[in-house]
Parts: C-alpha cells; sequence; structure tokens
C-alpha cells in the first residue's frame, strides 16, 4: 500500500496549519486519510491532537445518543403499526362471525387476515434488519476510534521493549 501522504499534504487537506486546529468535525477526514499516511506523520499529528481520544468518545457518545433517540421512534412506530394490524384483525375477526357471510366473502376475510399476518411478519423482519444496520454502524465505527487510538500506544510500546 503506498503511505503517500505526509504531514503537509494532510495538513493541506485538512486546510488547517498544524494538528492541534484538528477539530470534531475534520476527524473523520483524517481518520479516512490514515492509511495512506506514513506511521511517522500519524503519530505526529495524533501527539499534536491530545484531545483526539476524547474527541472520538464525545463522536461516539453521539452517534450513541442519536441512535438511542432513532431506536425510540422506531419503537413507537413499530408499536402505532402494530396496534393498527391488531384493530384490523379484530374487524375481520368480526366479520368472520357474521351469520349471512358467503363462502366467498369468508374466503376474503381470511385472506385479509393473512395478509395483515404476512404483513407484521414483513415489517418485523424489516424493523430486526434496520436496527442491526444500525448497530453495525455504531460498532463499526467504535472499532475503527480504538484501532486509532490505540495505534499509537501499540508503537510507544514495541519501542520501550525495544521493538
Amino acid at each position: 500500500m503506498s503511505r503517500s501522504l505526509t504531514e503537509a499534504k494532510v495538513l493541506r487537506k485538512l486546510d488547517i496549519p498544524d494538528f492541534r486546529h484538528l477539530t470534531k468535525d475534520k476527524v473523520v477526514s483524517f481518520v479516512s486519510m490514515l492509511p495512506q499516511m506514513d506511521p511517522e506523520v500519524a503519530k505526529r499529528a495524533l501527539e499534536q491532537f491530545p484531545a483526539f481520544a476524547e474527541t472520538n468518545l464525545a463522536i461516539v457518545s453521539c452517534l450513541k445518543d442519536s441512535l438511542g433517540t432513532i431506536v425510540s421512534g422506531n419503537a413507537g412506530n413499530m408499536a402505532e403499526f402494530n396496534a393498527r394490524c391488531h384493530e384490523a384483525l379484530s374487524a375481520l375477526e368480526a366479520e368472520l362471525k357474521r351469520e349471512d357471510l358467503t363462502d366467498e366473502g369468508r374466503k376474503m376475510v381470511i385472506d385479509g387476515i393473512m395478509g395483515i399476518i404476512g404483513a407484521i411478519g414483513q415489517k418485523d423482519s424489516e424493523n430486526k434488519e434496520f436496527l442491526s444496520d444500525l448497530f453495525s454502524g455504531l460498532l463499526r465505527y467504535s472499532a475503527i476510534a480504538l484501532v486509532i487510538l490505540a495505534a499509537p500506544l501499540g508503537l510507544k510500546l514495541s519501542r520501550s521493549m525495544g521493538g
């Protein structure tokens, strides 16, 4: 892999005079450039940005809070959807109890019940996939942040151990 980004190039791309001016909104851009940086450049950058760990933790915390809001809203939407489906099922069950319902009418009501049951299952699957994607995204970002935060410690540890 080519490590072509020098300190000057990284600073120019981030539009900052030095790494002490690295802000929370530029951290994501900085992180995306790490694989193309010389390890020494990355290490010097991280040393100049002492709040990097705190910034990453703050970003993860904001993501967690946002996910909490999304999950709460999603739970409300799912509860509303399920309530409407159960109302429709109750109405269809009442239709089935009618004595004057024809065989054709009975078949239509049963088809309606089966359609609602299928919609509930489909919505549940979509909801689980949605939540899984949200949590996977948070997990990926957290893992990347952890690796980036641990990288300078690993470099210092290997040097102190004579590596």
